[in-house]
């Protein structure tokens, strides 16, 4: 009997065992199913009874392709930017995550560009967070000219207007005070224009600089000299006045053409904000400074709010030959965001100052 009932309990429990091994498995097969399913409609999205009910209200259902999914038209029907003469655009323009997207295609749109080339323009160029639709026909231009350059780079340098001859469509400052203002070959200050609180610099009384700039300066050189490297300002700020004249001395000897190579016109100095100041180093008789001299401003500068306005190798973007000696106050923590990133001023000013 007590073999019996033990055979009787082993059997039970292989029973047992079989139906939750079954069991889990029947469970796992509802589950894949469930995926298989999710996976398969994604592969395969098509329009909702919804959007398909909201193209019958728009009358354009007689006018798609309903059987081809197209999410840029699927999100059109919905914003209040929809324009039933685009649809065509809508449905054949790839789609990207951008909150302006259905405004960018009937813009561009309504400037007459075939829907070809407003899918490249959008697709390349309008996820960049510097991205300017008014802007989107240069892009293009630009890119065939300047292949070699990343599309990133094509965005932020049109928007500096470097895809224009130089001092053309030329636009005034408004915050002239504003410690951030870009002045270049595009953008000036009004000749009259004379900064506040300018004070004396400590090494050199005989040229000034704003206040929150000549204390960074007077920072900077005692740190260097700590170093062993003697720096003093030999020109800050200068008013257009005094600009005039270094310019038209650098024509007279020069020309024009390489004089704006290396100076600025009236009006279109950053000295005249009073935020520059070039350097010169008493004990190098060669140039302004040495090389020793560069490569310890290149290191430290930002520590003290600075930047190298015009360094090397960036004369296609400033617009000027490499000043080792000018550097412009900006305040530590964009210095030390333009020295950490490798990047020029007027590129930082695009992608992280300016409105867009």
């Amino acid at each position: 009997m007590k073999r019996k009932k033990t055979k009787l309990k082993v059997k039970n429990i292989l029973i047992l065992i079989i139906v939750i091994v079954l069991i889990i498995k029947g469970c796992s097969l509802i589950f894949n199913k469930d995926e298989t399913k999710k996976v398969n409609k994604k592969d395969t999205t098509t329009y909702s009874k919804e959007s398909l009910n909201k193209m019958n209200e728009l009358n354009i259902k007689n006018k798609v392709d309903t059987k081809k999914y197209s999410k840029t038209l699927d999100t059109a029907i919905y914003s209040d930017e929809f324009n039933i003469d685009f649809v065509t655009y809508y449905e054949n323009i790839k789609y990207v995550d951008n909150d302006n997207f259905i405004i960018y295609i009937n813009n561009l749109a309504k400037d007459g560009l075939a829907i070809n080339e407003i899918d490249e323009i959008l697709s390349s160029y309008s996820s960049y967070s510097n991205f300017e639709i008014g802007n989107a026909k240069r892009y293009s231009a630009f890119k065939n000219k300047n292949p070699e350059l990343k599309k990133q780079d094509i965005v932020t340098r049109v928007n500096l207007n470097l895809d224009k001859p130089y001092y053309t469509d030329t636009k005034r400052i408004e915050k002239q005070d504003d410690i951030y203002a870009l002045v270049n070959k595009y953008n000036y200050v009004d000749m009259s224009y004379v900064p506040k609180n300018l004070v004396p610099l400590f090494n050199n009384s005989n040229i000034k600089m704003v206040k929150v700039a000549a204390d960074a300066y007077e920072e900077f050189v005692k740190a260097a000299k700590e170093d062993g490297i003697t720096f003093i300002g030999t020109t800050a700020y200068r008013d257009a006045g005094w600009q005039k004249s270094l310019y038209d001395s650098y024509v007279s000897k020069d020309g024009k053409a390489k004089a704006d190579t290396y100076s600025a016109r009236p009006g279109y100095s950053e000295h005249q904000l009073g935020y520059s100041v070039d350097l010169n180093d008493p004990n190098y008789s060669e140039k302004r400074v040495s090389r020793d001299d560069y490569e310890w401003i290149k290191k430290n500068a930002y520590k003290y709010g600075f930047i190298i306005r015009y360094p090397e190798n960036s004369e296609n973007i400033t617009g000027y030959q490499e000043e080792d000696w000018h550097i412009r106050y900006v305040g530590k923590d964009v210095a030390k965001e333009i020295h950490d990133k490798k990047i020029t001023f007027d590129e930082y000013y695009d992608l992280y100052i300016k409105e867009h």
